[in-house]
């Protein structure tokens, strides 16, 4: 078996692990959005790193970044960078919905962030892209919890970073 299968063999592991996964009380009846649609593995030049699946973008069409207006955002980002979805692979801190009482989006919690860190830390060694993109504070936040930096998003923002 090559590096590539066995990567996607983890993959599929992981897919498993994070669909079970009920660590947070305000989040357990949410899926994990965290599938093959996230993008290939071995084939992603670039890894994105968001801040959770929005209620009527990526919990509602299992693609992160996608059916709503930060997918619509997205795609055009991507256009412009002349990269496809094909090429990447996107994830999020948390990787399912947070809502409000109201079922309206909002910011994961630390904590919510803190219980997907091992699933963030395993997507990003499996995956294994050469340029790792976080959209955003929370997600350079999630970053720092896997691998300690410095950076803070008004400092750091649109710049290169080994």
């Amino acid at each position: 078996m090559n590096l590539i299968e066995q990567r996607r063999l983890q993959f599929a592991a992981l897919i498993t692990e994070a669909a079970a996964c009920r660590k947070c009380p305000a989040m357990c009846e949410r899926n994990a959005v965290l599938s093959e649609r996230n993008g290939q593995i071995g084939a992603t030049r670039v890894l994105f790193i968001g801040e959770a699946p929005g209620r009527q973008g990526g919990d509602r069409t299992r693609v992160p970044f996608s059916g709503d207006q930060s997918g619509r955002n997205f795609a055009r980002y991507l256009a412009s960078i002349k990269l496809t979805r094909a090429e990447i692979f996107i994830t999020n801190s948390a990787l399912c919905n947070p809502r409000t009482l109201t079922d309206a989006n909002r910011k994961p919690s630390r904590a919510e962030v803190s219980n997907c860190s091992e699933f963030l830390r395993r997507q990003i060694e499996i995956v294994d892209a050469p340029i790792v993109v976080t959209l955003g504070a929370v997600a350079l936040e999630a970053l720092r919890a896997i691998e300690y930096h410095q950076l803070q998003l008004n400092g750091a923002v649109g710049k290169i970073h080994r």
